[in-house]
This record gives structure tokens, sequence and C-alpha cells, in this order.
């Protein structure tokens, strides 16, 4: 098992729309989370153009905040966030998960061990959505496995390598963050992790729809 080096910098990077938590709230949640583990991180959250735009308290934390006057989707506010990074591994999570030190260790610890180039999480348990819902994306996760042999999740591990890749593909027209990580890199590993959930994503199923179709027409 490798180790992570105590001079390795760590950003986590939060797309956020809508929270069951201010995105103050969801920063400071991972931060308590794990910053007495990990002392170089910065943590990155992305609003995504939330109905209502709150104050975000300054503070002396390496919390950074970023607010998109249009809500232009999960995958876009990620890859966002991702340009903002200055960090050596960047670690994407979803903002509506109950963050704890054992998943973040199994991550990097997985993405140390492993030497890919992106490692996905695939969230063993599925998030408070509806049946429905919880049905087409299973669905879906399986047409992108089949089609591509790719697991979207929005729960990935990064070298920084890729802040240069998207910096150029980001403005692109139906821009989809992980048809471009498939594009760019093909060392690329999944595990499963069992996140407890924390109030319900507000990234609705045309939203979700709105993504899958990104992913087949971005070229």
């Amino acid at each position: 098992m490798q180790f992570l080096d105590k001079n390795t910098k760590i950003s986590f990077v939060i797309p956020y729309y809508n929270g069951f938590k201010t995105p103050h709230e969801t920063a400071l949640s991972l931060w308590n989370a794990i910053h007495d583990f990990y002392s170089n991180i910065e943590i990155i959250i992305v609003d995504d153009g939330s109905n209502q735009k709150l104050d975000f308290p300054e503070n002396k934390l390496p919390i950074f905040y970023y607010y998109l006057d249009t809500n232009k989707g999960q995958s876009y506010a990620t890859a966002f966030g991702i340009l903002q990074s200055t960090a050596n591994i960047i670690i994407t999570i979803d903002d509506d998960i109950v963050y704890s030190l054992e998943n973040i260790n199994l991550l990097i610890t997985s993405f140390l061990d492993t030497n890919v180039d992106v490692l996905y999480a695939v969230r063993s348990h599925n998030k408070q959505h509806s049946f429905f819902r919880n049905l087409i994306s299973n669905w879906i996760k399986k047409i992108l496995y089949f089609l591509f042999h790719d697991r979207a999740s929005s729960i990935r591990v990064l070298h920084a390598e890729a802040r240069s890749i998207l910096a150029s593909k980001i403005a692109q027209p139906n821009f989809s963050l992980d048809k471009q990580l498939t594009l760019s890199f093909k060392n690329k590993k999944y595990v499963s992790l069992s996140f407890e959930s924390e109030g319900k994503s507000r990234y609705t199923l045309s939203k979700l729809l709105y993504q899958i179709f990104c992913y087949f027409a971005y070229k």
C-alpha cells in the first residue's frame, strides 16, 4: 500500500446546486472530516447557479467559493472547479453525502496503489431519489458501460494533468467532463464505496438526461 507524501497537495472540488446545506456548511463538513489527517488541502465549491445566491462568509481556511450566474450542469461546474485547483491530486465529490475520513482514505490509497490516470468511485448505495429516477440512472450506466466500457460517476480522483486538458475543452459545445476524460485517459479504474446520503441531490432526472445527451453529442 502506497502512502501519500505529506507535501502532496490535494484539491477537493464540490459542484453544488440548491443543496440541503448551504455552500459554506457543505465545505466545512468536508473540512471538519479530514483536515486533522490531511493538512495540505484546498476545498473548491462551485455553485452551479442555485436559485438563490447565498453569502459565503470570509474565512482563513483554504476554502474557495465560485458562483456561476447560469446553471450549466454538474459536468461543467465540476470541470470549472478542476480548472481553479492548484494541487497535484484532484478529487471531485458530491454535495449530498456524509463526508468521512475513511472513504477519503480509501479513494486516495486506491488511486495511489493502482497508478491509474482516473479513479472512479461507484456509489454502492443509490442516492435518495425516486424509484423511477434510480431505475433510469442505473440503465443509463449499463448502456454507457456496454457502449464505451465507462461507468460514469461524479466521484473521481485525477492527476493535475487533467487541468491542462480541460482548459482548452470546457468551452466547446455540449461539453461532457466524463466523455473528455474517456477520450484523454485510457488507464482508468473503478472502486465501489458506500457513501451515506445527506438530503437529496437537486440534479433532477431532466438534468441527468441532459448530461447523457452531452456525453453522446460531445466530440
